[in-house]
Formats: structure tokens, sequence, C-alpha cells
């Protein structure tokens, strides 16, 4: 379902269409600037929007909603770069795919989510060579 469906299904919502899909553009990451002039409102109009307490929890909500995507779509990248990691560890090095997986398990950040046993050393990111 698209974004835009998922606003258009807030019940009670005091929200007009224009409001819905400004929403959507901000959190997608238009400028004030096009958002005002694809919606053919002025600036001031799109601000004054953003002052309204409905638009505002409905901005971070959504905001909310597409990190938890983002950050479930990395976490799924995780181990197919293990894997691929792996794979250049046991044959020959391609460069490209190298760094592609290893930069996804930084912005992974498994440091984060998983808890470091007492008795391992703390590794420091100028300890890992490319």
């Amino acid at each position: 379902m698209s974004h835009l469906g998922r606003l258009s299904q807030l019940e009670g919502s005091s929200l007009n269409e224009k409001q819905l899909i400004a929403i959507q553009m901000l959190v997608t990451g238009r400028s004030m600037t096009t958002v005002a002039r694809k919606l053919d409102v002025d600036r001031r109009t799109l601000h004054r929007w953003r002052q309204n307490e409905t638009f505002r929890r409905e901005l971070a909500r959504l905001r909310r909603q597409l990190w938890s995507e983002a950050t479930d779509r990395l976490r799924a990248l995780v181990h197919p770069s293990l894997d691929v990691l792996e794979q250049e560890l046991r044959k020959g090095y391609d460069r490209a795919r190298y760094r592609a997986a290893n930069a996804v398990l930084r912005h992974a950040n498994l440091r984060k989510s998983t808890p470091l046993n007492a008795d391992e050393p703390d590794i420091d990111e100028e300890d890992i060579e490319e």
C-alpha cells in the first residue's frame, strides 16, 4: 500500500486532501517550496499547516513508519552482506562487492543491537581494515 493510501485512512482526521498530500511529499524529502508549488498553495499556508497539531502528529507518525520500514529493510540485508563478505574471504577479492557489503554492515550498526560479551575485547572502527 502506498504511503498516501495509509494517510487517507487516518480516521477522524480533520486534514484535507492537500494537507495529506503535503505530508506525503514532506516525508519523502521534498522541500517546502516544492510542496507549496506542487499543491498551488502559498508557503505561508504550508507553514501554518505545519503548526497544526494533527498535521504535525501525522507527519511524525509517517516519518517513524518510514524509518521503521527502512530499518527493517537494512536488517534484511545484513545476512546477505555477511554471505558476500564470507565469499570474498574464501575466493578472489571484488572490491566493489566487498565495499557494498561492508557499508551495509556498518550502517546496520550491529554493535548497538548486540550486547558485547564482557570477556571479549571492544573493537574500534579504526581496527577494521577495508
